[in-house]
């Protein structure tokens, strides 16, 4: 008899000869397949099997032309995208929401556009696409309409990197998922907050809690807003947790991805900053906490 290689699919078979097996690719299986159920998630990879929009839709410098992009083996088409923006720069106009809820994050005003790509290059993190606002003191958002106002338990997680601190933090808030466009301090009501010394996670009017130092490093941040406790994650580690009570107040508005300090229409409160992936929970995912982290750490490398 003749040699068997196996190599993964039978496309002949004989009691002679060669029978050559070829490999059959796995199938797709995205982070809300096995985490499922999320409130909004904005990502430039593909989250869900079922899902089947755009990624982003993002409007070129040169013309102020605007176009949708889906995904090329379940990442951001960034071929079609560097064609379509040329040697200007793409701001995004949409992220869109993979959650199966429609809650797409948008920002129709042109300068305060989160950029995607820079004079013909694409913005990046860790070598994968990513949306950035490039300069500390500048105002970049995409406003959901998730209503922040959401009863706890809330969890929120997202990969991303703060470049350079704010101008003038308010109570060391650098961004906020959530924020109000009236009134100082009476904005967001759950916030990732920075400092020169830690990286943190908090209720307005209510808990915070902090994790050391702070880094321009990629992050992994994931925080759970429990009902009694507050949880937060960075990187692999847990901080110790801290008892929330009392209610936290905020004025009816919704998440702002990117937004600066509760206050989304002072540029001093906004940090340069990347994100790639934000997933937002109306849930206690604090058991799931690891195994969310693992999935975005395999995909984005970022420790």
């Amino acid at each position: 008899m003749g040699a068997s290689i196996y190599l993964g699919k039978v496309l002949s078979a004989g009691t002679k000869g060669c029978n050559i097996i070829l490999p059959t690719a796995p199938s797709f299986v995205g982070l809300l397949d096995t985490y499922p159920n999320a409130a909004a998630a904005y990502s430039l990879r593909k989250l869900r099997t079922a899902y089947t929009g755009n990624c982003i839709r993002v409007r070129r410098s040169s013309d102020n032309a605007e176009q949708d992009f889906g995904f090329v083996n379940n990442v951001l088409d960034t071929a079609s995208l560097l064609t379509f923006v040329g040697a200007g720069s793409g701001f995004v106009t949409t992220w869109y929401d993979q959650s199966g809820t429609a809650r797409n994050a948008t920002i129709s005003t042109a300068v305060e556009q989160p950029r995607i790509v820079n004079a013909g290059v694409l913005d990046t993190l860790n070598s994968k696409p990513s949306i950035i606002n490039p300069n500390a003191g500048v105002i970049r958002r995409l406003t959901t309409s998730l209503s922040y106002t959401q009863p706890l338990p809330v969890a929120v997680i997202f990969a991303g990197r703060i470049n350079q601190l704010p101008t003038n933090p308010y109570d060391n808030v650098t961004f906020t998922f959530g924020g109000s466009t009236v009134g100082v301090g009476g904005g967001g009501r759950y916030e990732f907050i920075a400092s020169p010394t830690y990286f943190g996670a908090g209720i307005r009017g209510g808990s915070y809690i902090t994790i050391s130092p702070f880094n321009t490093i990629p992050f992994i941040q994931q925080a759970n807003f429990r009902s009694s406790q507050l949880d937060l994650r960075f990187n692999g580690v847990d901080a110790t947790p801290v008892a929330h009570s009392g209610t936290p107040f905020g004025t009816p508005g919704t998440f702002q991805l990117f937004g600066g300090g509760g206050i989304p229409t002072d540029a001093q409160f906004y940090s340069n900053i990347n994100i790639s992936e934000v997933i937002i929970y109306v849930s206690d995912e604090y058991t799931n906490r690891t195994g969310i982290e693992s999935n975005i750490n395999s995909f984005y490398s970022i420790y």
